[in-house]
């Protein structure tokens, strides 16, 4: 229990136990209680006195407690009041403050506005100059490649959405014409290689194009030089063949398969449309 070093609250119930005491055993009972407040040792009190001493240590704990519960209440009622009256300073201040914080919010929210628009517009242009050019790259290709199906034109937009061009398709398709194969097959191939490789222009597929001529026409014409001959063993030198202008067997086959499989569904396709022409209505 917590006590003060110059005074403590005698209760008026005391008097009670007082008027079955003596003068002496009280005087002793006052002095102990002092003592015990003051942290020093008490004398030794009887039976009576002793229960008489606990009673009214026990009654001072409850008034310290009583005492200490209500400083409590009025730290938080006065913490409450201080803080009410911050609160009614801070909404004065943003009373005072909010016309213009208003004003220079809806300059901003206007000035955002004219931002999006714009990018709306942007956007908007945007979408229709690639429609635009898709269309221009799909057109070309139902023009000039044989069996062209909407799987393959989905194809065909999905590889323009990564960035290939109407011109580099376009330029694809009469390359593949030339090596007579006008499919998309190949065509496709061709673009998933251009897109590989980085290609972006046609410029770009025509100067790789006429570098891997001359590296082929560089190995031809050294396969062709005299074979060394061997003075302990004779060795028959293997024939080269300019197979420049052929594929290879896999890719060939691997074409013909895909050209087939093409027809077929366009074969398929063309007669779903003739039973739904049919079909009463």
């Amino acid at each position: 229990m917590e006590t003060n070093d110059y005074f403590f609250k005698a209760r008026l119930d005391w008097a009670t136990m007082f008027e079955v005491m003596e003068d002496g055993q009280i005087g002793r009972l006052m002095r102990a209680l002092w003592a015990i407040l003051a942290g020093e040792e008490p004398e030794e009190l009887d039976g009576a006195e002793r229960l008489a001493l606990h009673m009214m240590l026990h009654a001072l704990e409850q008034d310290e407690e009583r005492r200490r519960e209500l400083s409590a209440k009025r730290s938080a009622s006065g913490m409450k009041r201080v803080s009410k009256a911050r609160q009614n300073t801070a909404i004065a201040e943003f009373a005072g403050e909010n016309e213009e914080t208003e004003s220079k919010d809806r300059q901003d929210e206007q000035e955002i506005q004219k931002i999006r628009d714009t990018e709306t517009e942007n956007k908007r242009e945007n979408n229709n100059n690639d429609d635009d050019r898709a269309r221009e790259g799909e057109a070309y290709c139902l023009k000039s490649l044989q069996g062209m199906s909407e799987g393959n034109v989905r194809e065909l937009k999905e590889l323009m959405d990564k960035g290939i061009s109407d011109e580099l398709v376009c330029f694809a398709v009469d390359a593949a014409a030339a090596q007579g194969h006008p499919v998309w097959a190949y065509v496709r191939r061709i673009l998933e290689d251009y897109a590989a490789s980085g290609i972006q222009t046609p410029s770009q597929a025509e100067a790789r194009e006429q570098a891997r001529r001359q590296k082929k026409k560089t190995a031809t014409k050294s396969a062709a030089r005299p074979v060394k001959q061997v003075t302990e063993a004779q060795y028959s030198q293997r024939e080269y063949e300019d197979d420049s202008h052929k594929l290879p067997a896999w890719m060939v086959e691997a074409l013909e398969a895909q050209e087939a499989e093409e027809k077929a569904q366009a074969e398929k396709e063309a007669a779903e449309k003739e039973n739904a022409l049919a079909a009463p209505a």
